[in-house]
């Protein structure tokens, strides 16, 4: 199946050049496996996730705090050239990650600072896995880290951390697939012929003359 992801990270595109490289090939391997990209549509690494994506065709949304295109640009900033849709929230960061995570299947936190604890209660209350790509050079001793495996064993099954953004992104679809195997292949199959009918009947209207 494919996937809606929720990507988020604290790092500035400038504080962290060893895992720029890691959080582009992320979007890569996010476009390639067919899931969308969710990232709020700002500079921080997940900019790096939503132009990867982007490049190799994939499905990039960008969460935008403005009201509208005029703020996102000229007001605040932002940028526009890796989405294929930008979803402007009017929202502060707190309520924007709320919203972005509510649209999810599960989250993705590229570095691992304290400060993602919010996206982690937020996950967690979602019931979502959640993945964490790390950088080459965090080290064990890193608070996140230490504060995710003192958690409950329960809630650690649904948290992987890798510095592979393969692996990662393996892993995190895989249980992702569990946790859907109800919606069961023939199921979905249905579903999705019903909908093809449905825009081929919409298709063939003919078009009003004029």
């Amino acid at each position: 199946m494919n996937y809606s992801l929720a990507i988020n990270s604290r790092v500035a595109l400038s504080k962290s050049a060893s895992l720029s490289r890691p959080a582009y090939s992320l979007g890569k391997q996010i476009a390639a496996a067919g899931h969308t990209a969710l990232t709020p549509a700002g500079l921080s690494l997940a900019y790096q996730v939503a132009r990867g994506a982007a490049d190799k065709s994939g499905l990039s949304i960008g969460f935008s705090p403005a009201a509208g295109l005029r703020q996102h640009v000229n007001s605040l900033q932002l940028p526009t050239d890796v989405y294929d849709w930008l979803h402007f929230t009017g929202l502060g960061p707190s309520a924007l990650l709320a919203e972005l995570i509510q649209k999810s299947q599960a989250l993705v936190l590229v570095g691992a600072v304290m400060a993602n604890i919010s996206e982690l209660a937020l996950a967690s209350d979602a019931s979502l896995p959640v993945g964490v790509l790390l950088d080459s050079e965090e080290q064990a001793n890193n608070d996140l880290l230490q504060y995710l495996q003192s958690l409950p064993l329960e809630k650690q099954r649904h948290i992987v951390v890798h510095k592979d953004p393969k692996t990662l992104l393996d892993t995190v679809a895989k249980m992702l697939d569990e946790a859907y195997a109800d919606l069961d292949q023939p199921a979905l199959e249905q579903n999705n012929q019903f909908f093809g009918k449905l825009l081929k009947e919409v298709a063939d209207v003919p078009e009003p003359a004029d």
